[in-house]
């Protein structure tokens, strides 16, 4: 109980100093550094949706526990796993308090919609607030690529750096309409062209196809006569970041290993090689977290199609 109240102290001290940030983690039951000191939070993570708790895992006991810890003026839901047909789902249940269907929460001053009763995601993961918050620092001026883009939190990350462009690419359209929700949820103009409903692999794919094509068609009209001026060749120009934030992977053959997971990311990471800039950036997120970092290195500067540098 200790521990949660400071938890919940400290989150509320952080909402003070930092107004423009309503969501963040209390806890999360998946670090070591909580569950090895507390077993019975082990899977169990906390997380806080502008006036509303979302507590995801944990058995009743410590639904009870946790819960009453929480100060009243808080409404409470919780998410938990279950295999249904085959299938995993999630069961939400509101212990107390109002819970709106949708509703918006802000970080670093931009707002995304979420959907605590969702049966599968909220819409908006907190855990990568420090992956956006380097989005938001590095882009300027830059063309961006946002893979796996789900509800688009990169891509308002990069349009609040100032990029000068970002593609929104996801295989669900669901999850595209949702970032458009969140681009108008922050008066942003929603242009057709960056959200692309493709796998990363046939966005890809379908780049270096154009790209091909724009370069025979520049070749035919650079052999062509003309007046003595230089033809106007139409160019593609490639993207300065590529962020690759795909789900972890679900299949066996992929998880059982470290070496076969790594194969997973690496596979995403190959892709973006071809369309992106000699000098470009990869931001990519991985869940490997008992991955060697040599292993890793090694791993991934084996590409030589281009220059890759881990930093």
């Amino acid at each position: 109980l200790r521990f949660i109240e400071t938890r919940l102290a400290d989150m509320e001290a952080l909402l003070v100093t930092n107004p423009e940030t309503t969501c963040l983690y209390v806890f999360n039951g998946h670090s070591e550094l909580v569950y090895s000191q507390f077993p019975d939070l082990k899977g169990v993570t906390l997380i806080y949706y502008n006036k509303i708790f979302l507590l995801i895992g944990g058995k009743e006991d410590i639904v009870e526990t946790l819960s009453a810890s929480i100060p009243q003026k808080y409404a409470i839901v919780t998410k938990q796993r279950a295999k249904i047909q085959g299938r995993f789902v999630h069961e939400n249940r509101i212990i107390r308090g109002e819970v709106p269907e949708k509703h918006l929460i802000s970080e670093h001053g931009l707002y995304y919609k979420v959907h605590l009763l969702d049966k599968h995601d909220t819409g908006f993961y907190p855990d990568m607030e420090l992956a956006r918050k380097w989005v938001i620092e590095n882009v300027e001026g830059k063309k961006v690529c946002n893979f796996f883009s789900y509800t688009c939190g990169f891509g308002l990350a990069a349009k609040k750096g100032k990029c000068i462009s970002v593609d929104n690419v996801d295989s669900s359209r669901t999850a595209l309409q949702s970032g458009r929700e969140n681009y108008r949820a922050n008066n942003i103009e929603v242009i057709s062209r960056e959200f692309s409903n493709f796998t990363m692999k046939e966005y890809c794919r379908q780049f270096t196809k154009r790209s091909r094509t724009l370069e025979k068609q520049n070749e035919k009209k650079s052999s062509r006569e003309n007046t003595g001026e230089a033809p106007k060749l139409k160019q593609q120009k490639k993207f300065d970041i590529v962020i690759i934030d795909p789900s972890p992977p679900t299949k066996p053959e992929e998880t059982s290993e470290i070496y076969q997971r790594l194969e997973y990311y690496a596979l995403n990471f190959k892709y973006a090689l071809p369309i992106l800039e000699n000098e470009g950036l990869v931001l990519l997120s991985l869940h490997c977290k008992d991955l060697p970092n040599e292993v890793f290195k090694n791993h991934f500067c084996s590409f030589q199609e281009k220059k890759v540098e881990l930093v």
